[in-house]
């Protein structure tokens, strides 16, 4: 996919975005009053063979995020205003660009949240969504009509079946949703129970190595400082190496790592590791600071690096 554009400047693609136009519209009186937030989120992205950097990607956003209770239940609207990438080698770019315009279409949804663990149980603009990938595919098709290279057309034929299986399966859709640093962290415990926020749990990290493995990580949190409206915790998840299937890890990397680094396999590690401000008053984040490295030992790495930060 990298050797096409998909925009160009002068013909954007048309996405529908009602929660663009309804963030400064008045809420009915029935309601709660809304809280309106706004966050910005930097993440680095550095893939390294034998100790060497190969690739390295930079990502800034900007969200713009509406909670409001409606009938009993918790529903936030999100705005991805602000998308800004850059990756190393260049090459990678425009297949980047395809990957953010689609999240264009995932991340902009109205939710309803679990009343109990705080993550996205339910999407209400589900059929605008539909909508929006049913103009990109569209779109798509047409701007790619002039391929010939059959391989070339076999790869996007693949991105759109593989899109469209994961966007037309709600539940699918929101478990990729939530693969995304942003959401994972936003839609948590803390937003509908703050008596579960010290507690331990078990997070399931989808691998960025290895397709279709998925790391339980077993996250203990501590209070580092408190005051009586924030609280700063200090969150460190451990795997049991018994949990994952370390043979279908080492076929994966056999076929895609070896012949590029030349060692054998050797032992597979992760780290993760979060510091958090919680503002406890309004059941909001304040900040965030997230160390994710998974890696096998001297041979492959990919480490990421990511902040949020709640702004004016």
């Amino acid at each position: 996919m990298s050797r096409f554009k998909f925009f160009s400047e002068d013909e954007p693609v048309h996405i529908e975005n009602k929660t663009d136009t309804q963030f400064d519209k008045a809420v009915d009186t029935e309601k709660t009053e809304p809280i309106l937030l706004k966050y910005r989120c930097e993440q680095t992205v550095a893939t390294k063979l034998n100790n060497v950097i190969t690739n390295h990607a930079t990502t800034k956003r900007e969200f713009h995020v509406k909670n409001k209770i409606d009938n009993g239940n918790l529903v936030v609207e999100v705005l991805l205003f602000d998308n800004i990438i850059q990756i190393n080698p260049s090459n990678l770019s425009e297949a980047m660009d395809l990957f953010s315009s689609l999240d264009l279409i995932k991340c902009n949804i109205t939710v309803q949240v679990d009343k109990e663990t705080g993550r996205i149980n339910k999407i209400l603009n589900y059929s605008e969504v539909l909508k929006n990938w049913e103009s990109f595919k569209n779109n798509l098709k047409e701007r790619y009509s002039f391929l010939r290279s059959s391989n070339a057309e076999i790869e996007l034929q693949k991105f759109i079946y593989l899109a469209e299986a994961q966007i037309k399966d709600e539940k699918l859709l929101i478990e990729d949703i939530h693969t995304k640093l942003f959401f994972d962290l936003f839609f948590d415990r803390y937003l509908v129970k703050l008596s579960d926020l010290y507690k331990p749990y078990t997070l399931n990290y989808h691998s960025q190595l290895f397709e279709g493995i998925a790391v339980p990580l077993h996250v203990s949190s501590e209070i580092i400082f408190e005051k009586p409206s924030t609280v700063e915790l200090k969150k460190q998840g451990k795997m049991d190496i018994k949990e994952i299937d370390i043979n279908a890890i080492k076929k994966q990397y056999d076929q895609k790592f070896q012949p590029v680094v030349g060692y054998k396999f050797s032992d597979y590690d992760f780290q993760y590791q979060v510091r958090q401000v919680i503002n406890t008053d309004l059941s909001i984040i304040e900040e965030t600071d997230v160390f994710l490295a998974e890696e096998v030992k001297n041979n492959v790495e990919v480490v990421i690096d990511y902040k949020l930060r709640r702004i004016e």
